[in-house]
């Protein structure tokens, strides 16, 4: 349900009130499948449902003085507060040497704070619009694949920000605009283990692969009695145990130890990252060492981006206009991932475009030959990483190559 009041206080003054309540209620139905099992149906259904119940708004005022170097202003300020619902990750096989992410995770909050100025100025001829601001996230989502399972994540970030928007008509037929963003962005707090460097370099860790494809990390000295214990059986396969816990291997009820070791967050060492389980040779293994993420950026959020735009548009023959137009962005770098590794760095780009226009709007005829990425600039835009149960391979997603062509398009 939403609704908004309006006051306005003056001819030029308007207040704005909105409250929203959303009740969200989010089911799973899990089908699990036998592998391996001459004649089965799928395991009986396994229902999981969460809801979230939830009260925003918003409130803020529109105010239109009368300035002696504008035609027209606008000066707007709003507060509003936001709400994403949270909900299920995907089903996981919880099996011997699986790390299975949480089940569930949290609705994501903003609190937002804008303030803007809108201006037309000189007949018309210039238009100027600057706003800024503040956001505020308390269980801000970002998402991972935990064996081949997409895993939300919550945590804390704020970004702050300013945008630029002018457009300029300084002689007829010529259009000029121009937007300049820039945006800072923190994560406030918040934690997480990075599946593409578990251990973090810590010197006492070594990264093992398990007998479910995934990896998971052991002390140096676990790692080497697993070792000569597979040297002395002549057992490669014996090292797979690693990963898995003691007697979940052979399908009996865990160990008290090793329900301890997940439930008491026993470190590998003393100020070790927490111990997942106790492994067939005694020892307590982790899933990896989980980083502080604070001050870190968000991903895919660039410092600056500039946009840049210009055409010019006369009449060719009665009831011909034709046009011709640039347009040109560019942005700087940022990171793909909450990690903020060296690995997940992307380099700024810019684009490119040509458009000429030959149109007849008495006739509804427009004829349009384009050129999109004109400088043929092959740019990474953002990428996408699994997890070690497939590789640890990277997605990565570029621009378009050059691309040209005419489209004829006509209205009746």
């Amino acid at each position: 349900m939403f609704g908004e009041i309006y006051w306005e206080a003056t001819d030029t003054f308007k207040l704005t009130a909105g409250i929203r309540y959303t009740d969200d209620d989010k089911t799973l139905e899990n089908h699990a499948v036998n592998l391996g099992t001459v004649g089965s149906d799928p395991a009986p259904s396994v229902y999981q449902n969460v809801r979230f119940k939830e009260l925003t708004g918003r409130i803020g005022f529109d105010w239109q003085p009368d300035l002696s170097f504008t035609d027209s202003s606008l000066i707007y300020g709003f507060y509003s507060r936001g709400y994403k619902a949270g909900g299920l990750n995907s089903p996981c096989s919880d099996a011997p040497g699986v790390s299975c992410g949480p089940a569930t995770f949290n609705p994501e909050f903003i609190n937002a704070y804008e303030l803007g100025f809108k201006n037309t100025l000189n007949g018309g001829v210039a238009q100027l619009n600057l706003s800024l601001f503040h956001y505020d996230y308390n269980g801000y989502q970002v998402s991972k694949i935990v064996n081949r399972a997409s895993t939300n994540e919550n945590i804390d970030a704020s970004i702050s920000g300013a945008e630029f928007e002018s457009i300029w008509n300084p002689i007829p037929g010529l259009r000029l605009n121009a937007n300049i963003g820039y945006l800072a962005t923190e994560i406030d707090s918040g934690t997480s283990i990075d599946t593409f460097n578990r251990t973090q370099n810590d010197p006492n860790l070594v990264l093992i692969k398990s007998s479910a494809a995934s990896n998971c990390v052991v002390t140096v000295a676990s790692a080497q009695a697993a070792l000569a214990f597979s040297n002395a059986t002549n057992n490669p396969f014996a090292l797979l145990g690693v990963c898995s816990s003691a007697t979940e291997a052979d399908g009996v009820t865990p160990t008290a130890a090793s329900i301890a070791a997940r439930n008491n967050k026993t470190p590998l060492y003393p100020g070790g990252p927490a111990a997942a389980g106790v492994n067939a040779f005694g020892q307590y293994y982790s899933d990896g060492v989980a980083v502080d993420i604070s001050g870190n950026e968000l991903p895919n959020a660039p410092k600056w981006t500039v946009s840049l735009g210009a055409q010019y548009t006369f009449e060719i023959a009665n009831g011909w206009d034709f046009t011709a137009r640039l347009d040109y962005y560019r942005q700087t770098s940022t990171f793909s991932r909450i990690y903020n590794a060296s690995s997940d760095a992307i380099d700024g780009w810019q684009n490119l475009n040509v458009t000429l226009t030959l149109a007849n709007p008495d006739n509804g005829i427009t004829i349009d030959a384009y050129v999109k990425n004109a400088t043929n600039e092959t740019a990474l835009t953002d990428t996408y990483l699994t997890d070690d149960s497939s590789g640890l391979f990277r997605n990565g997603f570029y621009t378009d190559p050059r691309t040209y062509g005419i489209a004829i398009s006509y209205q009746f």
